[in-house]
């Protein structure tokens, strides 16, 4: 009856260790999770901060400090619409940058893109 007595104390032991490592595992992954959700959180922060900071500094390029960059932009459409104009009045309809191509009087468009009529 002593063995067993024993054997049942031992056990109710070894349960019990195994209950006090399983809290401390569950306590060291809560830390540990918490420290990785820290982490990601700060990281996210600096990304952001940095997002931002770019933001900043391109949107002035962007739009030009002085309003300038509309006045270029409408230079520059007036631009394409003057070459688009003396490229079909040349009849260079279909080139790149122009307006899209009628087909010529074969009703073929192949010859227009390349030298040796493959498109």
């Amino acid at each position: 009856m002593k063995v067993s007595k024993r054997v049942k104390e031992e056990f109710d032991q070894t349960a019990e260790h195994t209950r006090v490592q399983a809290r401390r595992t569950e306590r060291q992954i809560q830390d540990q999770v918490k420290k990785l959700h820290q982490f990601l959180e700060e990281g996210e922060e600096a990304r952001m901060a940095a997002l931002r900071e770019e933001e900043e500094q391109k949107t002035p390029m962007i739009k030009g400090e002085d309003g300038g960059s509309e006045q270029r932009d409408r230079s520059s459409f007036q631009h394409s619409s003057n070459y688009r104009g003396r490229a079909e009045s040349r009849g260079l309809r279909g080139c790149r940058g122009t307006s899209p191509a009628a087909p010529p009087a074969g009703g073929s468009t192949a010859a227009l893109g390349r030298p040796d009529g493959r498109g």
